[in-house]
Order: C-alpha cells, then sequence, then structure tokens
C-alpha cells in the first residue's frame, strides 16, 4: 500500500525559497519493487509559477525492503500580504502496490 505521508503539509516559509517536502510510504509486503508517480496539482488557490513550482508527472521506485521515497516542491516567497494558499499533491499510476490515499494538500503559511 502506497499513501503520502501527510494529508496536511503547512510551509511557513523562512526564506524567499523552500521546498514542501512531504514522504510517499510504502507499507504492507515490501519484499519486491513498486512504483508510484507524483505530481502537483492545476486546482487550488496557490498559483503556479508565483507560489510554487509545479511538478510535471514524475516516477520513483521502492526497491525492496524501501519504505519511504520523498516528493519536493519549490515554494515561493513574497512580499505580499495574502491569505494561506495551497495546492494538491497527488498519486497515481502504481505498479506492485495499490495507493490508499491519492492526494495531500500543502497550505503555504502567510508570513507577511
Amino acid at each position: 500500500m502506497i499513501r503520502l505521508g501527510a494529508d496536511q503539509l503547512d510551509v511557513a516559509l523562512v526564506a524567499d525559497r523552500q521546498p514542501a517536502v512531504d514522504a510517499i510510504t510504502r507499507s504492507g509486503d515490501t519484499s519486491g519493487t513498486s512504483t508510484v508517480k507524483y505530481a502537483t496539482a492545476t486546482t487550488g488557490t496557490a498559483t503556479s509559477g508565483t507560489d510554487y513550482t509545479a511538478v510535471p508527472l514524475t516516477a520513483v521506485t521502492f526497491a525492496p525492503g524501501e519504505t519511504t521515497k520523498l516528493a519536493t516542491v519549490n515554494v515561493s516567497g513574497d512580499v505580499v500580504g495574502e491569505a494561506n494558499e495551497y495546492f494538491y499533491l497527488s498519486l497515481s499510476a502504481a505498479t506492485g502496490a495499490t495507493i490508499s490515499d491519492t492526494t495531500g494538500v500543502a497550505t503555504i503559511v502567510n508570513d507577511d
């Protein structure tokens, strides 16, 4: 079984640009190889290219015995006072495992 580590990930920017990192975890029978793809979704209130850098469909492969991989999305800071914004991270196309939770949300916490 494969899932995102956090259903809700909060990113409070302490620098101009920093990554939002979420774990992709695998459980159950981990004796074989499994793959899954992740990407940012086009929905949400954050704007790709301005608030974060979109991640195209990206495959990760779990070797036998591996249980964790990281999904990374670069988040951009700005000096505009605005409400918290969010974007989605989605999992798809698993092989050698099933996906138990396909979507997680990352909230960019306004620090201006």
